[in-house]
């Protein structure tokens, strides 16, 4: 008996020292007893209070939820859960109610102070929001991809490249390539992720018109907390027109040394300084 008592005691030490309430209930939604560490939580101070029905102590859509969380309880003997918003006295704080059946058709409810978890939710979710809406101004094509090559984020700039949002998630960007490079692109990124690392990469890919352009890809590894590759983040610049003009130039640069080169006369030509940039054969005789 004394054991027993000792460990009891034991037991109701280390749960005082936890931010919750635990009450248990009856079929009729009695109090049989009640323990609460958080004397703001609803003033409730112990088991003075067994004996009093649920909707005594919590307001109306509070009792709601609690019934039909101990309801579902009793469906299948697991522990459910659920959330709720109390102002206390002007702050309002954030709960997180836990109920399990008990032998004897008894529920166990834990009510924990969920405040600060939820609050730094909020701040997660607000950085996040502003995170999307920062790389959704982008001009580059910006999308996050598994180790599987499987997308799970793309920025506004890469859907216009190669679809609607809600079609490209899921899917394995290696099906935006051109055929004839994507076994040779994919083996080379499946690499990457066997030794993830930042890197840079140039190749091809086919827009949503079926015109092939040419992108530069900053790709940087996100690890998890305990050091494994998590995800990619890619970064993609669009620098087709820039090749083509310099394709362009090529070519016209090429055309004219042809063009110079056939004159009979002697041709040469230099830069402001003075300096001599080029000649055609007849020049070149001379010399």
């Amino acid at each position: 008996g004394r054991e027993f008592l000792r460990i009891q005691a034991q037991l109701e030490t280390i749960v005082r020292m936890l931010p919750l309430i635990a009450l248990v209930v009856d079929e009729a939604l009695t109090i049989i007893d009640i323990l609460t560490t958080r004397k703001d939580s609803r003033g409730l101070t112990g088991s003075e209070h067994a004996g009093s029905k649920l909707a005594e102590l919590f307001p109306d859509p509070i009792t709601t939820r609690l019934e039909q969380l101990i309801g579902q309880a009793w469906q299948d003997t697991e522990e459910h859960t659920c959330e709720y918003e109390l102002d206390l006295a002007g702050d309002q704080r954030w709960f997180e109610a836990r109920a399990r059946a008990l032998p004897g058709r008894h529920t166990l409810i834990i009510i924990l102070d969920a405040t600060e978890r939820r609050r730094a939710f909020e701040v997660v979710r607000k950085n996040e929001a502003r995170y999307r809406a920062v790389v959704n101004a982008l001009p580059d094509a910006v999308c996050r991809w598994l180790p599987d090559l499987t997308l799970t984020f793309a920025n506004n700039s890469y859907c216009r490249l190669f679809g609607p949002h809600d079609t490209l998630l899921g899917r394995r960007w290696t099906s935006f390539l051109p055929a004839d490079e994507a076994a040779a692109i994919e083996e080379k990124y499946l690499h990457l992720v066997s030794a993830p690392r930042p890197v840079t990469y140039q190749h091809s890919v086919i827009d949503t018109n079926g015109d092939e352009r040419i992108l530069v890809w900053n790709e940087t590894p996100i690890f998890g907390t305990d050091g494994h590759l998590v995800e990619y983040q890619s970064i993609g610049r669009d620098i087709t027109a820039e090749r083509r003009m310099q394709d362009e130039l090529a070519r016209r640069d090429s055309m004219l040394h042809s063009i110079i080169s056939a004159i009979p006369n002697p041709v040469f030509y230099k830069n402001l300084a003075g300096e001599y940039l080029g000649c055609n054969p007849a020049f070149a005789e001379l010399v």
